[in-house]
């Protein structure tokens, strides 16, 4: 399953004593410099991460690389992202991708209108998860574990979260 996004985190330390959005800006300011010669289709920046669509052209080895080494990161994922009534599918997709038997599921709900806690959201994906997909769930030692970013506009799911230097 090709990727459609990279979801990249930054730093305490990038964003810390200064106007918040500004740091961000600037941000994304140089990883779409040190990114530009890499194909892909936009980057912006939303909900404190800075989200990077790409298309099935782009070199996903170049960019993991390049990326490790922009100090402001603190890690990213290469997401596969869905609308909303769709990111449990997405989620099982993403998660059968993977050969491992067990699993545990992370959830972040960036979308302030999601009613339900996190708490109950894991809970009942994970669930959900182990019965559609037969993986075990184990959250002390996973062979994989499925992030999954809830935001307004869809689900973001991945299973590697790469952490930068």
């Amino acid at each position: 399953m090709h990727p459609t996004h990279c979801i990249i985190h930054l730093t305490e330390e990038a964003t810390k004593g200064t106007y918040r959005p500004a740091a961000e800006s600037k941000a994304k300011q140089a990883i779409q410099s040190a990114i530009s010669g890499i194909e892909y289709k936009s980057i912006r920046r939303k909900y404190q991460r800075i989200f990077i669509m790409v298309t099935p052209e782009t070199d996903i080895s170049k960019l993991k690389e390049i990326l490790l080494t922009i100090p402001s990161i603190a890690s990213f994922g290469m997401a596969t992202k869905a609308p909303a009534e769709k990111g449990r599918d997405t989620a099982q997709a993403v998660l059968e991708a993977s050969d491992a038997s067990s699993f545990r599921v992370k959830v972040k709900i960036s979308d302030r209108q999601h009613k339900r806690s996190l708490d109950e959201t894991t809970q009942d994906l994970s669930k959900e998860l182990a019965q559609r997909t037969n993986k075990t769930i184990d959250f002390i030692n996973p062979k994989i574990t499925l992030y999954v970013e809830i935001l307004e506009n869809g689900w973001y799911c991945y299973t590697e979260q790469i952490v930068s230097n």
